[in-house]
């Protein structure tokens, strides 16, 4: 669970995806919706795979199952949001909210709704993940899982400090661990 570098074992830090996809899933339940639908990213990213167990969480949670949520694959990109969404917006039932890989692949899913003459968020409510300064900046404004960047940067940069002092001391290298640093979600329009 470490990242490891030339067989060496580091410490490493992520943001908690699964947690911030749950409490984005939750959100949309508050809301009313049943019928939520995930645009996830590549296959190999494993904060994908993290964020689309982290809906499933919140289905459970809420005694719905897990396949009560429609599912297409995107790139993690613009373009590829547009033709994940359209695809979900195209099936019977329509999902009522789409939960997003990322705020670009959220912004393509609020072009493939008003494409399909859908009101955001009057028809469709659409959650991004990262928090980028997109996300503030489309119309709507995207609620999204904001991750914490500088925290995760400031930890990073201690422990490098860490290990730079433990080797002038002659000390071993630091413990491999692990560390999820936790998401927020930030309600928009």
């Amino acid at each position: 669970l470490s990242c490891k570098a030339s067989g060496v074992a580091l410490p490493a830090t992520v943001a908690a995806s699964r947690e911030g996809a749950r409490v984005a899933a939750e959100h949309l339940l508050a809301l009313g919706h049943r019928r939520l639908g995930e645009v996830t990213g590549p296959p190999y990213s494993a904060a994908a795979v993290d964020r689309e167990v982290g809906v499933r969480d919140a289905l459970a949670a809420a005694g719905m199952p897990a396949t009560d949520i429609a599912v297409a694959h995107s790139q993690g990109d613009f373009a590829s949001g547009i033709a994940a969404a359209t695809e979900l917006l195209g099936r019977d039932p329509r999902p009522t909210a789409l939960i997003c890989y990322n705020d670009l692949v959220a912004a393509g899913a609020l072009k493939a709704a008003r494409s399909a003459g859908l009101r955001v968020p009057g028809d469709l409510s659409i959650v991004g993940f990262d928090d980028v300064p997109l996300a503030s900046m489309v119309e709507p404004p995207l609620t999204t899982v904001a991750q914490p960047i500088a925290e995760m940067a400031t930890w990073a940069v201690e422990r490098i400090e860490a290990q730079i002092a433990a080797f002038d001391a002659g000390e071993g290298p630091p413990a491999a661990d692990l560390v999820h640093m936790p998401c927020r979600l930030v309600v928009r329009g």
